[in-house]
């Protein structure tokens, strides 16, 4: 009895367990096959909705629908447009151009007045350039002008000292030539030569000048020669003795520089006294490198420091 109970025991668990594992696959079976309803319903669903988006994918750039509905517009007022007859008013009369007025002389052309009338009526207004300023604040013309007049009083004041040079006795004027016979020689060499001094005699309130071959070159023909004489005082060259014999010169033997360096001699007195009046000049000529120089310069009583240059010649004088 207690086997056939075990054995109805192990069949009844069979059974269970068999009926388990067939509801376990039911149910297996309907949940896959419930899946894949549900997807094809949703893929249904989906293919549903594309048409729509890509519509909304490819539909027209704003720009474009705003250009057919422009042109559907444009088209729509061309249709409803009605022609009408409109008079128009009449052309305004242009005024009388005056006539050309002539001037006080009687000449065929219009005056000054009639033109610059007729420019403003018809040109836009001209507007005057504003004139730049300089740090100090003065306008660029006023300072020009300023200049213009300052070296003409400067020239004045030149000229006026040149003057007194030539005609002024109450100055005491001393120029001396080098003590040493070689300066003297090199510093004569050096004017005659390459700065074209005159060398003559005053003779009766007049004065005679050798023609030397010196002065006929294109180098001293055009340039003007000073009107202060400087008396040869002291020992004469060989080369001044010569011409006083070549010559036939009789009188008081002269020497002339040329006009630029007595003008250049007056600019620095100028410069230097700045408005004081000349007085007296004490100086040594003194050739240097091919200048003349004049070095040891006493001005209306006071010691001038330095050496002044009255000319440069790139020349270099024979022996």
């Amino acid at each position: 009895m207690q086997k056939i109970n075990a054995s109805y025991s192990n069949k009844l668990i069979v059974l269970t367990i068999t009926i388990a594992t067939i509801t376990l696959i039911a149910y297996c079976v309907f949940s896959l096959w419930n899946i894949n309803h549900w997807q094809e319903s949703v893929l249904k669903k989906t293919v549903r909705i594309q048409p729509s988006i890509l519509l909304k994918e490819v539909a027209l750039p704003k720009e474009k629908l705003s250009k057919e509905k422009l042109a559907t517009a444009v088209n729509n007022k061309e249709q409803s447009l009605v022609f009408t007859k409109v008079d128009l008013p009449e052309a305004p009369e242009l005024p009388e151009q005056p006539r050309p007025t002539k001037s006080v002389k009687g000449n065929k052309y219009k005056n000054i007045s009639t033109v610059k009338a007729s420019v403003k009526a018809s040109a836009k207004p001209i507007v005057k350039p504003r004139i730049k300023e300089t740090a100090q604040g003065a306008p660029i013309k006023q300072q020009v002008s300023a200049a213009k007049q300052s070296n003409k009083a400067t020239m004045k004041n030149v000229s006026n000292i040149y003057q007194q040079l030539i005609s002024d006795d109450s100055i005491d004027i001393e120029l001396a030539w080098p003590n040493q016979k070689a300066a003297r020689k090199d510093i004569f060499s050096f004017l005659y030569q390459c700065v074209g001094m005159r060398f003559g005699v005053l003779n009766n309130q007049k004065v005679f000048l050798a023609n030397t071959a010196y002065h006929q070159s294109n180098a001293h023909k055009k340039q003007q020669t000073s009107q202060w004489l400087r008396i040869a005082q002291g020992q004469l060259t060989n080369q001044e003795r010569h011409w006083l014999q070549q010559y036939n010169l009789a009188g008081t033997p002269v020497r002339l520089f040329p006009k630029a360096v007595d003008w250049q001699l007056s600019t620095l007195i100028n410069k230097q006294l700045n408005g004081e009046p000349l007085r007296s000049v004490r100086a040594h000529y003194k050739y240097n490198n091919r200048r003349l120089m004049l070095t040891n310069i006493s001005l209306n009583g006071r010691q001038i420091d330095k050496d002044w240059q009255l000319i440069e010649k790139q020349c270099l004088p024979s022996a």
